[in-house]
């Protein structure tokens, strides 16, 4: 599982686009999780350490393992184990934030740099995978629309999603 998970959908109701996008988002999965799985294994690391080391790099603003566990689809239990296993390697450092003691602020150490870069270097290859198809115009098209529909705050998933 990584933080765009989802599971394919053979449902014969569902529209073209909706069995195009599936397929598409589906396809994307397999190779995250590739990716991810050959980067963890090289470094010696789990998957979810890696996906965590990942999601940090990315997101530095969301610091704290429960924006890490909501955002990767991940638990808490699981997250704050994994944490754990990279703050005792060094590659992560846990501070207590000051205001709210609930909560731990994480930050990645320059220890965790060279695993990072190399798994730069392995996602370098993603856009050209999963859009090389496209010529450079449609990309920025396809990427802008994308964006678009990520940012609109009407499409929210709940828990009782598909009930009436």
């Amino acid at each position: 599982m990584n933080c765009f998970e989802f599971n394919r959908l053979e449902v014969n109701h569902l529209s073209h686009l909706s069995n195009e996008l599936v397929a598409f988002l589906h396809r994307g999965n397999e190779l995250f999780d590739h990716l991810v799985k050959s980067a963890a294994d090289k470094w010696q690391l789990s998957t979810p350490e890696m996906r965590i080391l990942l999601f940090l790099d990315q997101h530095p603003e969301m610091d704290t393992a429960r924006d890490v566990a909501v955002q990767c689809a991940m638990s808490k239990a699981s997250v704050s184990g994994n944490v754990l296993k990279l703050a005792t390697r060094g590659l992560l450092t846990v501070d207590v934030d000051l205001k709210d003691r609930r909560f731990q602020h994480l930050t990645i150490t320059d220890l965790a740099a060279p695993i990072l870069e190399d798994a730069r270097k392995r996602f370098q290859s993603v856009d050209h995978d999963l859009i090389g198809i496209l010529t450079d115009e449609e990309q920025q098209q396809f990427l802008a629309l994308l964006k678009k529909l990520n940012d609109d705050q009407r499409f929210q998933i709940s828990s009782d999603t598909g009930k009436d």
